[in-house]
């Protein structure tokens, strides 16, 4: 899909997702379940996610081997990573897709990404890798994004053990706050000169820059987070809570491992880039700026905006036939990156 030209009409509302609305909230949508209890939101979204995973049949896909393992971090600490490896006979290592799931910094797990995890594995006869980054407030910034990148490295130097071959395929993904964790780790690569090369990145709802920091060419365009701050799911009343138990240092938001779009060679370092963008989301405009950027670097990129449904429609709201429709792109926007 090319970049739309009114970025203000993205928002408004699809019709399937009103009429929802109206029928199961009388038209007021819905607040975050739990807010502001951090431990009550987690324990709330895990079975939001598990809901999602069930409605959409993933808790049934067979022919996928699950495997656990612990990985130490640079401060010694150990996270969970979970392996997802299809069954079938395969000559040599597969692809492999890197995963971070959402959650404003602060909430989600391995079952927040779980049915991705498991379509991607069975569809495209890869391997995927799910991350359990530690969480604010107990873990501030900027352990995610260290968490996510030695994950990674431990993800390359033990590819051959773990049945991967990142020739065919090293991709990063991440939805929301993973979709920052996302970049943040392709910078890191960069940065570390390691090889091989980070082949694509899928980047899904993403949030890429502090408010406060946005880059001086992307002002003018910078304006979903001004205009839906009241907007369903994601709002400027949850972010502050998420941000401010992520980073409560406003002055050090605008670090490029949090705010990534001010990185001014970040473009020029990403590979391909698959973006999935919800109209009718605060952080539109900034995945539509990054993705502009990244193009006219002259890397590749492929977009899917979903006109008027809100951040993460797909896991709240599971019986859209949107949801669907999101899933089945993310598969073949994943396919599209594993053949660059």
């Amino acid at each position: 899909m090319a970049a739309p030209n009114d970025w203000r009409a993205l928002s408004g509302p699809d019709p399937e997702f009103s009429k929802m609305i109206e029928e199961r909230f009388n038209g007021t949508w819905p607040g975050f379940p739990g807010f502001p209890d951090i431990a009550k939101m987690r324990e709330l979204m895990g079975k939001s996610k598990r809901a999602m995973t069930e409605h959409h049949g993933g808790a049934s896909i067979d022919g996928v081997q699950e495997k656990d393992h612990l990985v130490t971090v640079r401060d010694e600490s150990k996270i969970t990573c979970r392996l997802y490896i299809p069954e079938s006979e395969h000559n040599g290592g597969r692809p492999v897709y890197v995963v971070f799931h959402g959650g404003g910094f602060c909430l989600g797990g391995l079952s927040n990404e779980e049915l991705l995890c498991r379509l991607l594995c069975k569809e495209l006869d890869i391997v995927c890798v799910n991350v359990e980054y530690r969480l604010a407030p107990e873990h501030q910034f900027p352990t995610a994004p260290k968490d996510c990148f030695d994950a990674t490295k431990w993800v390359a130097q033990n590819a051959s053990t773990l049945g991967i071959d990142l020739s065919k395929g090293f991709v990063i993904n991440g939805t929301s706050a993973g979709g920052n964790l996302a970049v943040t780790v392709c910078y890191q690569w960069h940065d570390e000169g390691l090889q091989p090369p980070i082949t694509g990145c899928h980047l899904m709802n993403g949030h890429f820059v502090d408010p406060e920091h946005v880059p001086e060419q992307a002002q003018a365009d910078y304006k979903s987070w001004w205009e839906l701050d009241d907007a369903p799911i994601l709002n400027h009343h949850y972010s502050k809570v998420f941000f401010g138990n992520y980073f409560p240092d406003k002055s050090k938001r605008g670090d490029p491992l949090f705010s990534v779009m001010g990185r001014e060679d970040g473009p020029k370092i990403l590979p391909a880039t698959y973006f999935q963008v919800s109209g009718l989301d605060p952080v539109r405009d900034e995945a539509l700026i990054f993705e502009r950027w990244i193009r006219e670097a002259g890397k590749p990129t492929k977009l899917t905006v979903y006109p008027g449904l809100p951040h993460g429609f797909w896991s709240v709201f599971p019986k859209l036939e949107s949801s669907k429709r999101f899933f089945d792109d993310a598969i073949e926007g994943a396919r599209w990156l594993l053949k660059k």
